[in-house]
């Protein structure tokens, strides 16, 4: 659990709500910890593919997407939604996510979109947040 809230923090995502019985990770050849992710059941019910990330050494050699291919594997439910930086958008495309319509955000998410807005007032960043799917029904 400590590593897993190092790299998450090193990445600058979201830290909360990190339970390590919810990740799979990624280890290199020489059994250094090097990525992870999770799918998140938020107290409303609402299952989110979050907390990706890797070591920026590692980036760029399809660990992240080994680690939401293995996720989505082994995720079972009808609905999954991802809520990230709109310039990841092209790439859970690739995933079968998509942009979520607004009225059918959930509303921990609708809730987390307007805290993070509220935060773009004291901290701007030049990357929109946004919410996307991934239906199997």
């Amino acid at each position: 659990m400590p590593a897993i809230e190092a790299l998450v923090k090193k990445v600058d995502i979201n830290p909360y709500n990190l339970d390590w019985r919810h990740f799979i990770t990624a280890w290199s050849r020489d059994k250094q910890f090097i990525g992870c992710g999770q799918i998140k059941i938020h107290r409303d019910g609402t299952p989110e593919l979050a907390s990706i990330a890797v070591e920026s050494a590692y980036r760029g050699q399809g660990v992240a997407r080994a680690i939401i291919e293995r996720l989505l594997k082994d995720y079972s439910g009808r609905r999954l939604y991802v809520f990230c930086p709109q310039s990841l958008q092209e790439m859970y495309k690739k995933f079968g996510f998509a942009l979520c319509p607004k009225k059918e955000v959930p509303a921990y998410l609708r809730t987390a979109g307007f805290s993070f807005r509220l935060l773009h007032l004291f901290f701007p960043k030049t990357d929109k947040m946004i919410v996307m799917v991934r239906r199997s029904d």
